[in-house]
Order: structure tokens, then C-alpha cells, then sequence
């Protein structure tokens, strides 16, 4: 559940980047497209990002590494397991 949500967060983010390029084409007071040109640079530059207690990212691309050590991790302990 975590996971998901720190990675919709993370898109939403990039949407907002992109709705601003997209709004500037329509807007046609220069102040306000000075606006959103500010706000998609400085959105681009913070996007957030949910972090472990600063030691590794989670987004969905964690979750995979994730399982694939835990799965390792079982495999070699039921080895040593058997092995006695």
C-alpha cells in the first residue's frame, strides 16, 4: 500500500509539470504564462520522493528488488537447512 502510494505521488507530481507546458499554449496573458513556466520549473525541480530514512527510495520499482531478496534469502536458508 505504501509502495503505491509513493508512487502515485510521484506521478501526480510529473502530471502537474506537464499540465503547466500544456495550459501555457492556451493562456494568453504573459503574466500568467510567466506563472506557470515558474511553477512547472520549480514543480520539476522539488518533485517529491519517499525515502526509507534516507537510505533507498520506495517506489514501485523497490518492491521487485524486494521480493527477489527475500526469495533468495528463503532459498539459500532452506539449502543450509537440508544440508544438516
Amino acid at each position: 500500500m505504501l509502495v503505491h502510494q509513493c508512487h502515485s505521488v510521484e506521478t501526480k507530481s510529473q502530471d502537474l509539470v506537464t499540465e503547466c507546458y500544456l495550459l501555457q499554449d492556451v493562456v494568453v496573458d504573459m503574466k500568467q504564462r510567466d506563472e506557470l513556466l515558474f511553477l512547472a520549473s520549480y514543480a520539476k525541480n522539488t518533485q517529491p520522493k519517499c525515502s526509507a530514512a534516507g537510505f533507498f527510495y520506495v517506489n514501485k520499482l523497490i518492491l521487485g528488488s524486494f521480493f527477489s531478496t527475500l526469495t533468495t534469502y528463503l532459498i539459500i536458508c532452506i539449502q543450509f537447512r537440508t544440508a544438516e
